[in-house]
């Protein structure tokens, strides 16, 4: 008997505020909460231990960005390019990639859980001493 396994969806809250200077947020608080960041680029984001939270990232194209220990809860990508981003000692709770472009990212030592990758593309991924819970493709 193969034994159903349920997948939480990101909780999102009703009002998101915009986010017009993403980097600078991050850079300064090194958080994001309850935004929606839409059609940026974001680079050179490295040596930060990172909190996002209830956030989504449409059309956002990560570069050179290291997100090494980064803590993501409910949080949505929609057709970004997070192509070559190490998301090492991480931890991931309920977030989903759609339509993105995932090409070379690491998780290497990071805990996923209800973390679903839908539609992606060039999904070729480093997963080692990777913790899983309820990871759906």
């Amino acid at each position: 008997m193969i034994k159903k396994i349920k997948i939480q969806k990101p909780k999102m809250p009703i009002n998101f505020k915009e986010c017009n200077d993403a980097i600078t947020e991050i850079l300064d608080n090194e958080k994001l909460e309850e935004v929606i960041v839409k059609d940026d680029k974001i680079e050179g984001i490295e040596n930060l231990c990172v909190t996002l939270n209830s956030c989504i990232f449409s059309n956002v194209i990560f570069e050179y960005c290291d997100f090494i220990k980064i803590d993501m809860t409910d949080v949505i990508f929609e057709n970004c390019d997070l192509s070559n981003i190490n998301f090492s000692y991480s931890s991931l709770y309920r977030v989903e990639f759609i339509n993105c472009k995932l090409t070379g990212c690491n998780f290497n030592d990071s805990t996923l859980k209800s973390v679903t990758f839908k539609n992606y593309l060039n999904l070729i991924i480093v997963f080692h001493f990777l913790s899983l819970g309820k990871l759906q493709s």
